[in-house]
């Protein structure tokens, strides 16, 4: 039998809490981050550091994002409807948010330097809507509700 295997039989809603909260503390890095490399009160130093540490956390927060639905999936331990709801649009919106910022981050990077940019240039404007909509309203607002939701059923189910 596996570890985790072992550690699920025993204690599934204890993985399920510190996963959830570490979801919540890496999302706070990264919104940290964010906020250092757009703020044009930062020093340069700042904001290149901030710069090359976004991608190893956007990439863990999407790995615990990824991993707080399949483990909701895998809890045989009787969960509410609503509360398995909330934390799997936790889940989904925060790997949601991070897949969209790295994959426009990597649309912009790859086609800035090849001939295709004329091509990207004619739909540079779409492009920024969609992404833009989806990274500042759909995913944060999903994420949110889904994390303050979880935050109340964790409290009940404590007291």
């Amino acid at each position: 039998m596996l570890i985790a295997d072992r550690m699920m039989a025993k204690k599934p809603g204890k993985i399920l809490t510190i996963l959830f909260w570490t979801l919540i503390s890496v999302f706070v890095l990264v919104f940290i981050m964010v906020q250092v490399i757009l703020s044009p009160l930062g020093s340069l130093t700042f904001q290149k550091f901030a710069g090359t540490l976004i991608f190893p956390f956007a990439i863990t927060f999407i790995i615990l994002s990824i991993s707080l639905v399949f483990l909701v999936f895998a809890i045989k331990e009787k969960l509410e409807k609503i509360f398995k709801s909330f934390l799997i649009l936790s889940g989904a919106c925060g790997s949601g948010f991070s897949l969209t910022f790295l994959i426009h981050t990597l649309i912009y990077a790859v086609f800035s330097g090849f001939f295709w940019s004329n091509l990207i240039a004619s739909h540079r404007i779409t492009l920024n809507i969609i992404f833009g909509v989806f990274l500042s309203i759909v995913f944060p607002i999903g994420f949110l509700v889904g994390i303050v939701g979880s935050i109340i059923f964790f409290i009940k189910r404590k007291n």
